[in-house]
């Protein structure tokens, strides 16, 4: 396993939680290459109809924040690398693939790139 992909959750959305998982499974990167780890920090709504879709490593805590939730998501983590998704974000097709290229290709401990924002006005 190359990559872990953390996701915390706290009372987003349905919509946008599906949509972020959706986005990772879409993407460019194969399924034996990462591992989907979702924290749920101790959410009032219940996400199981999505958890069945996209079959992440689950784990529900108690609300301790967003920092304890990366942390536990780190320490069950056993990628290579580890890289972090808000519930409500998406991510492009081709975003974790040239990064986790260029770490292997310069044996890097760290990898940082520009990022994107895309708004939609309603």
């Amino acid at each position: 396993m190359k990559l872990s992909i953390i996701v915390c959750l706290y009372n987003t959305k349905k919509e946008y939680f599906d949509a972020c998982l959706k986005s990772i499974r879409q993407s460019s990167l194969k399924k034996e290459d990462y591992e989907l780890i979702v924290i749920d920090d101790g959410s009032s709504q219940n996400y199981d109809d999505i958890i069945e879709k996209y079959d992440p490593v689950f784990v529900k805590t108690e609300n301790r924040g967003l920092l304890c939730a990366r942390l536990y998501g780190v320490m069950i983590a056993k990628g290579d690398y580890i890289t972090f998704c808000d519930a409500d974000d998406t991510v492009s097709f081709n975003y974790h693939a040239p990064m986790l290229k260029k770490a292997y290709l310069e044996n890097a401990d760290i990898v940082i790139n520009d990022w994107a924002f895309d708004t939609v006005s309603t």
